[in-house]
């Protein structure tokens, strides 16, 4: 994929929407973790209090091997979208941290 085509897919209003779910899913089970994980709690609340960019976010999924070699990855599968988001959040807890 191509910067170009990354960039008209990451403004993809459908994908940030479907993307904004598995980071709200994300956050929701972060949220009922121990109080000693401060870190990722800080995250949780970020996203439940849409403090967090999804067009960033949207360019973070889109860097993902199997997103980015789509052909079209607004039709990527909400397994692998939710898989992609995961696997973001240490990164994402890197931006609420600072």
């Amino acid at each position: 994929m191509n910067l170009s085509t990354v960039n008209e897919v990451s403004n993809a209003e459908a994908l940030q929407a479907r993307i904004q779910y598995f980071l709200v899913k994300a956050a929701v089970a972060i949220a009922t973790e121990e109080p000693e994980v401060a870190t990722r709690r800080k995250l949780a609340s970020a996203i439940l209090n849409n403090a967090l960019n999804t067009r960033i976010v949207t360019l973070m999924v889109l860097s993902n091997a199997t997103i980015a070699a789509m052909e079209d990855p607004t039709t990527a599968t909400d397994a692998d979208l939710e898989f992609t988001v995961s696997s973001l959040i240490p990164a994402l807890i890197l931006t609420v941290s600072r």
